[in-house]
């Protein structure tokens, strides 16, 4: 579906769509176009991100903005390849060898998706580094009927970040592209600028690209990529999860992407028949929200992780960066069908 509607609205504006033999020339096509100054994304599901690891790990070492959109389905392999699961979360999180920062943003809603796919250009772009769009099939193939004003009132529209150039001081003074200093991000150049000529390239490199094997300038470079997420979560400290309910429940659930929906409708009807339930839900996944999630289970007294994982990857996720409490509740199982209301309402029934 992206590609159909995208091959007949990109004309439109000006854009481009070319459909790659393979999803390894998807993304080495994206980071291509990066690198030559343009915004450029793919869009596949989970087997085509298992080819596309080896280019996000150059998207990361060499500091190029790529956006990948995920829509997942049930695996592993071809696995259930027209319905709905999140058991992509940790190739999201986790894939491509070595240490290598990137960007997940989590669309819980078809709305939602518009307001996450800026948010993930956005941040690709200023931090220039690899942004995943982490959706799901019951959102990928589903209608909804949406008012378009409201799409533009929304504050993230149009909101583009326009790459700056370095200023003719940073390039007469010789050009680092990776120069190291306090702030991590460096302006890039695009081919043909004049004096703006570096190595991007899939070796760790030292401030001007030049490959290096030294052990001191690689640990240099990995604590200059990662700094970037931390300005990120600084960024958008009041835009990393959302809450649902009142404040002052003591009974919470914590779900991500399109599961939100149902967890809503349920405790939106039990909060007015004398439950008195909240929910967060996460709104980007890494970096880890980690002050935001610990705020919200220190205010609870009874927790309970919903997610449609059977290898329970959300929960280890929660588990791993945030720690959960010992008496934590969890309800999970595969995909291959969404949940319903009637399912959920009688996990939550049972759990507080």
């Amino acid at each position: 579906e992206v590609m159909e509607i995208l091959s007949r609205e990109y004309p439109k504006v000006g854009g481009r769509m070319i459909q790659t033999e393979d999803e390894i020339s998807a993304l080495g096509m994206v980071i291509g176009a990066s690198y030559a100054g343009q915004k450029a994304f793919t869009a596949t599901s989970g087997p085509g991100v298992s080819l596309m690891v080896e280019m996000i790990g150059l998207s990361s070492i060499a500091e190029i903005p790529a956006v990948i959109l995920n829509v997942m389905r049930g695996g592993p392999s071809t696995g259930l390849p027209t319905k709905t699961e999140q058991a992509d979360l940790q190739q999201a999180l986790f894939a491509t060898h070595g240490d290598a920062p990137k960007v997940v943003v989590a669309p819980y809603s078809v709305r939602s998706c518009f307001e996450m796919t800026m948010k993930a250009f956005y941040l690709a772009e200023k931090y220039q580094m690899p942004a995943i769009i982490l959706a799901d099939q019951f959102i990928g193939q589903r209608k909804v009927a949406i008012d378009a004003d409201e799409i533009e009132k929304n504050k993230w529209h149009g909101k583009v970040y326009e790459r700056p150039l370095p200023d003719e001081k940073i390039l007469d003074e010789g050009y680092k592209r990776y120069k190291l200093g306090s702030n991590p991000v460096v302006p890039m150049t695009w081919p043909g600028v004049k004096k703006g000529m570096y190595l991007a390239a899939g070796i760790e490199h030292d401030e001007k690209g030049s490959p290096t094997s030294v052990p001191e300038m690689h640990e240099k470079m990995n604590d200059k990529r990662y700094k970037k997420m931390e300005m990120i979560l600084e960024e958008f400290k009041d835009e990393l999860v959302e809450h649902i309910g009142p404040d002052e429940a003591t009974c919470g659930i914590i779900c991500w992407g399109s599961t939100r929906g149902v967890v809503k409708d349920v405790i939106e009807t039990l909060n007015q028949n004398g439950y008195n339930i909240k929910v967060l839900v996460p709104k980007v996944l890494s970096p880890v929200p980690e002050a935001q999630i610990k705020s919200f289970l220190s205010s609870l007294k009874k927790t309970l992780v919903i997610e449609m994982s059977y290898s329970k990857q959300f929960y280890y996720y929660l588990k791993s960066f945030v720690g959960l409490p010992e008496d934590v509740k969890l309800y999970k199982r595969s995909g291959g069908a969404p949940f319903t209301v009637e399912e959920i309402r009688n996990v939550i029934k049972e759990a507080f």
